[in-house]
């Protein structure tokens, strides 16, 4: 059954494991992500103040914004927590979200590297998430100050997106996290049995 299910992968574009290749001609891909997707159960539970195993994003005081981050002192300031400054480098990266330099504005702007000011990638992304009417009516049902389109701010995708990922991603209303919690009664004698053996 595996054997099977990687065969099928192989043939595919771009494969899987030891079968991955970059592709060719026009759907090639010039450069690999060296960073594996980080989990995102439980993400925003509060012992997690830092992403990435090198703490490459992590509450620091002494940046405007509140956070260490690759963008420095100019990741903007309005973040509600870690979770919500990660939002917001993968669109500026041209292998993952932003696209290879030529395929359109906001990968140009990537290979530039740009990320804020007049033509920066995070610039040139709000216009085009205010277009988008149903997106422009909840960022207005959500913050106090947007009103309009035109009000929306980068911050408010990436603390939406956050909040979206803490929520769904959650993980902490089994009977053992109950348990825990003080709630002695959610779990049955059985299952309190198998769990002092762990």
């Amino acid at each position: 059954m595996v054997t099977d299910y990687h065969c099928r992968w192989e043939n595919h574009a771009f494969g899987i494991s030891v079968t991955r290749i970059m592709g060719d001609n026009e759907a090639k891909i010039y450069e690999r992500v060296p960073r594996n997707a980080s989990p995102m159960f439980n993400f925003g539970a509060k012992e997690f103040q830092t992403i990435f195993d090198d703490d490459l994003v992590q509450p620091k005081r002494v940046f405007p914004s509140g956070f260490q981050s690759p963008a420095g002192r100019d990741l903007p300031e309005g973040l509600e927590n870690a979770i919500a400054v990660q939002v917001l480098f993968s669109p500026t990266s041209g292998t993952e979200m932003a696209g290879q330099a030529g395929e359109n504005p906001v990968a140009d702007a990537a290979a530039e590297k740009p990320l804020s000011g007049a033509g920066g990638v995070w610039d040139l992304l709000v216009p085009r998430l205010a277009s988008v009417v149903a997106y422009a009516n909840k960022f207005a049902n959500e913050y106090d100050d947007v009103s309009r389109s035109q009000d929306i701010i980068l911050v408010h995708a990436a603390n939406a997106i956050a909040a979206f990922e803490i929520s769904a991603f959650r993980a902490d209303s089994s009977p053992f996290d109950r348990y825990v919690c003080g709630y002695k009664e959610s779990m049955s004698s059985s299952a309190k049995e198998v769990m002092d053996l762990f």
